[in-house]
Order: C-alpha cells, then structure tokens, then sequence
C-alpha cells in the first residue's frame, strides 16, 4: 500500500511538472487521451465535448477542464527589478520622470520576454502629450483661435454678425425643451422648468428673436459638428464609451449642450497623474439655477479635455498589454473596478456606486466602455503614474481662457 501511495505521488509530481513547463502541450495531450478513452474520438485539435460528462454510465471527464483552466492564463514570470537607487531616483525628478518604467522594460527584454511597439507603454507615455497637443492644434486652428487663423469658424462668424453670446443663448435656447423636460424626469417633477437654467418660455422668446436668421443656424450647426459631436467619437475610439453607451448620453437631446454651472476652467485631463478615473461625463442632478457658463466655450473645454483623456487612456492601455503579456502579481495585477448598490429608504437599488482606489499604488483606465485598476506592488514604478504633475501641460490650452 505505501508502495502505491509513493507511486501515486511521483506520478502527480511528474504530472504538475508537465502542466507547469508546458500547459498547451500537456492540454492537448491529456484532452486527446480522454476523448479517445471515452469517446473514441481523435482530437487532433485539442478538443472534445463535454457531452460524455451527461450520458448514463459514462465515466466523467475529471481534471482536465480545472487544469485547462488554471494553466489557460500565462503563467506569471518573476522581473528581477532592483530596488530603487539614490541615482534611479535623482534621475526620476532632474532627467526623466518614467525612469523606473523604462527600466522595467529593459530588465524584461534582458530576460528574453518581448515588447511589442504597441505594448510599449514608455514610448506610448512619452507620446501622448505631443499626440494630444496635435490634436487640440488642429481642433483650435478650425475655430479659428490660433494666432492669425482668419478662416476659423468663430472668426468668420464674428464677420457675419454672430458672437459668441449669440450663438450660446441660441443654441441653449434650441436645447433647453428637452433638457428641462430630462431634469423634470430626474428630479421627479421637483424641478418641472427650467433645469437647463432658461424656462420653456424664455426659449421660446429666444428663438423667436433669431427666427430667419440662417447664419445662426448655419454657424450653430458647424460648431456642432465641430466641437461637441466629435466629442463622444474622440472617448468611443478611446475605448472609453461603447456606442451603446454614447446612444443612452444623446437619448433625448439631439441640440444637446453643456448646461454646467461650474465656474468655467481649463482643461485639467480627468484624473489625477496619468490615472483616468471617469468617462468624463457628469450625470444629470437637475438645478433651476441660471448661472450657466458659455455653453460654447464649455464645449471647447469639453473636447480638449476629452483628446487628453482618450490619449492618456491610449497609454494605459499599452501598459495593461505589457502587463498582460509578462505577469508577475509580485509587481503589477489588472483589476476589474468594483461598485457597491446603493439603496433608497425602501431597499430599492438606486445605482451603483464605484468603488475608491488606492490613489498612491492604483491607477484606472478603460477598455471597451469598462474600467479596470492597475495595481502596482512597487512604490516607485507606482509614482511614473499616480503623481500629480508628473506629466507636462498641455501647449497651448491656456488660449482659452485668453481668448474669453
């Protein structure tokens, strides 16, 4: 008996060495053996239904779907990263703030893994501030607030009359009907008018007074097509929102504008250091006030701030692909965000509520409309991504204030 016991165990050593060494190899092999034992079938490829585990008399299929499954993720691969130095750190704050990044790239291709370009989350850092800066350079040149732009749409529509008061109360006022009756929905009829900060009364005057003024609406059309639609494009390509989640934002509202009663502010890219924590999109909480910024240059701001965010987002994304493809828990996990319901008075969910990361170890990012945590297990590798200025201002975003 104690000689079997002995066997036994040599042979589940022998067996875990396999797996462990070779999971896709071992797989195949186990799965074909037990489909020609059961069910007389050659698996060249791997394969065999699971049928045999519901047919009478039929001996199960054991082990093989948990070990296919354990061993179906890439097996973690230790990086041998040093501690960080005294050099590693002045090197971090005088010469290059992802320092520790790169320097766990290279200890990854010196021992034999590989970094594909788009996995390449150093060079995808460095490059997202001149990505997004090109991209807001060439969004202000067609508004025309680019110094000696004199075709820009604001530009021109200044020549033609129309100002940038005029074009935000009309085109609050084509909006306001359908977000006072979105705020009416939202508040339970607490705030029946004027949630958009105009009443439907006061819209309606507004537009009275731009009836037949065709240069109003053709300019309030281009600006829609220019700043505010794109908006939305720029976060889907991202992978920011689905276009599922882009057709719930626009339900309702197809003159939509921002109605924000925020004193108005640059662009700041959501998030603190590299992390981006939302979609950037605020959920309706419904007010009557009427201290409402320019809807047009919030919509400015909006589509600045959301290039910043889509490009940082980009980053992280080719860091999660790393991470992906050389595992190692011991210095960096992915994470699905969690949430916690939220309950009225008569234990009726309200919504779900995100749960707070840890903003000093965590970073956030998306991935088809769904956000995920990076959790680093390494303070200074940690810090190339979670400190506040740790990433450079964008150029040129300081013309907007100037330009009001």
């Amino acid at each position: 008996q104690a000689a079997k016991v002995s066997e036994q165990r040599i042979a589940d050593v022998d067996e875990t060495k396999k797996w462990t060494e070779a999971p896709a190899q071992t797989q195949k092999q186990v799965t074909q053996e037990v489909a020609k034992k059961y069910s007389n079938t050659d698996a060249e490829k791997g394969f065999a239904s699971d049928a045999v585990n519901h047919m009478d008399n039929v001996p199960p299929i054991k082990n093989v779907t948990a070990k296919a499954r354990n061993h179906a993720q890439k097996p973690d691969t230790p990086i041998d990263l040093p501690p960080e130095t005294l050099r590693g750190w002045l090197q971090t704050r005088i010469q290059d703030t992802a320092y520790r990044l790169g320097l766990v790239q290279k200890q990854i291709t010196k021992q034999g893994g590989k970094i594909s370009d788009d996995a390449n989350a150093y060079m995808q850092r460095e490059a997202y501030i001149g990505k997004a800066a090109e991209k807001i350079g060439r969004f202000e040149k067609k508004l025309g607030m680019v110094a000696g732009s004199k075709n820009g749409l604001l530009m021109r529509a200044k020549k033609d009359g129309v100002d940038l008061v005029q074009l935000d109360e009309y085109m609050r006022a084509k909006a306001a009907k359908a977000r006072n009756a979105r705020v009416a929905s939202v508040t339970g009829g607490k705030v029946m008018d004027g949630g958009s900060g105009l009443t439907n009364k006061q819209a309606d005057e507004i537009l009275a007074r731009y009836k037949g003024n065709s240069k109003m609406e053709e300019y309030a059309k281009e600006f829609r097509d220019t700043a505010i639609n794109p908006k939305l494009q720029v976060l889907k390509e991202a992978g920011i929102l689905t276009d599922e989640q882009i057709k719930l934002i626009t339900k309702g509202e197809p003159d939509y504008v921002p109605f924000k009663v925020e004193e108005f502010s640059r662009p700041q890219g959501g998030g603190k250091g590299f992390s981006v924590q939302s979609s950037g999109l605020k959920g309706i909480k419904g007010s009557a006030r009427t201290d409402r910024t320019n809807s047009v240059m919030q919509s400015v701001t909006d589509y600045e701030e959301a290039v910043i965010r889509a490009e940082k987002n980009k980053s992280l994304q080719s860091l999660a692909k790393m991470i992906r493809e050389n595992p190692d828990s011991t210095l960096w996990e992915i994470k699905g965000v969690t949430y916690t319901p939220q309950y009225n008075k008569y234990g009726e969910m309200q919504f779900l509520r995100k749960n707070p990361i840890n903003e000093k170890t965590s970073i956030e990012f998306f991935e088809n409309g769904k956000a995920f945590e990076i959790r680093f297990h390494d303070e200074a590798l940690a810090k190339v991504f979670t400190e506040q200025g740790v990433t450079k201002p964008i150029p040129g975003l300081i013309k907007i204030n100037n330009y009001l």
